[in-house]
This record gives C-alpha cells, sequence and structure tokens, in this order.
C-alpha cells in the first residue's frame, strides 16, 4: 500500500497507421463506412489513453491533472479500506453466527441426554411404580376377596350349626329361643 500512485507501465504503442488514400478504399454501402469509421476513432481514442497514464478510467486519461489523479487514488484507498472493513464487520458476524449454531447443536444434545435420563427414565419408573401399585392393589383385592370368602363360609356354617343344634337341641330348650338369637 504504497502512498503515491505509480503508473502502469504500458508496452510501446505501434505507430499509427497510415489513413488510407482516396483511391485505397473499398466501395460498398454507407453503414460499413460508418462503422469503420468509429472502429478506427475508438483505436486513436486507446491510443492516445495508452500514452497517457492509466488511472482506471481509459476517458481523457491523459487529460488528468496530477490532484484529480491523487483524489481518484485516495477515493480508491478509501472504498477499498470501507469494503475490507464490511468484508471483515461481516467475516466476524459470519463466525459469531457458526459458534452460535454450534453452541446451539451441543445444547440439543445435552438438552437430548437430559431428557433421556430424567425424563424418559422418569417415565419408566413411573410406570414401575404404576405396576407396582396395580400389583398391590390386585392383592389388597384378592385378599378382600379371600376374607369375605372365608367370612360367608363361616356364615354358613353358622347357618348350618344352627340348623343343625335345633334339631338337636330342641328337646333341650325350646326353639323360640333360638329365634331370638337371629342366626
Amino acid at each position: 500500500r504504497n502512498a503515491s500512485i505509480k503508473p502502469m507501465q504500458q508496452p510501446p504503442s505501434p505507430p499509427p497507421e497510415q489513413a488510407p488514400q482516396a483511391d485505397e478504399y473499398e466501395y460498398g454501402d454507407d453503414e460499413d463506412d460508418a462503422e469503420a469509421a468509429e472502429a478506427q476513432a475508438d483505436e486513436e481514442a486507446d491510443d492516445a489513453a495508452s500514452d497517457g497514464q492509466h488511472t482506471g478510467s481509459t476517458h481523457n486519461a491523459h487529460n488528468i491533472s496530477e490532484e484529480e489523479r491523487q483524489r481518484q487514488y485516495q477515493r480508491q484507498q478509501s472504498e477499498s479500506r470501507e469494503y475490507f472493513a464490511s468484508m471483515k464487520k461481516f467475516n466476524r458476524r459470519v463466525s459469531f453466527i457458526r459458534v452460535l449454531f454450534l453452541l446451539a447443536g451441543v445444547g440439543i444434545l445435552a438438552s437430548t441426554a437430559l431428557f433421556y435420563s430424567k425424563g424418559i427414565m422418569g417415565v419408566k419408573n413411573s410406570l414401575q411404580d404404576t405396576q407396582a401399585m396395580l400389583s398391590s392393589g390386585e392383592n389388597t383385592l384378592e385378599n378382600v376377596h379371600n376374607l369375605t370368602m372365608s367370612y360367608v363360609d363361616v356364615k354358613k356354617d353358622t347357618q348350618e350349626e344352627v340348623a343343625n343344634m335345633r334339631y338337636t337341641t330342641e328337646e333341650f330348650c325350646p326353639t323360640n329361643a333360638l329365634d331370638d338369637l337371629d342366626l
């Protein structure tokens, strides 16, 4: 980054060709003549521009003063600085976004692991506890059923004993007394 502008080295231009004489022209339509004249004018402008200093623009390059060249150089330098600053800012932003994306990926992995260890295991433990409660409830119902059946069996046995006792005790005691017991 030099502080001054160094002109680009241009190869020396060949000497311009002599304009053809009137008797060398080929006769054609006017459009061809206009195109040929325009092409020749462009070549002459390019030759004239290559004789002057190159500043990035070939239009009137040889007519630019030193101050104008300096202003153009400074403008190009400031545009370069602005471009590099914006690229630096853009690259920082892209790097920041990439880091955030990677951190989000790590967060997703960690939350998945936590969900599995705490959530799925919690659901599994909850289902095991529910199964244990159902088993306990089943055992309780079985015990209640057994108790009820034993009560029914005892009552049935008691009623049979009372009936047997009626027939065996009639001779010893009146049957009206047994009716009062409500057995």
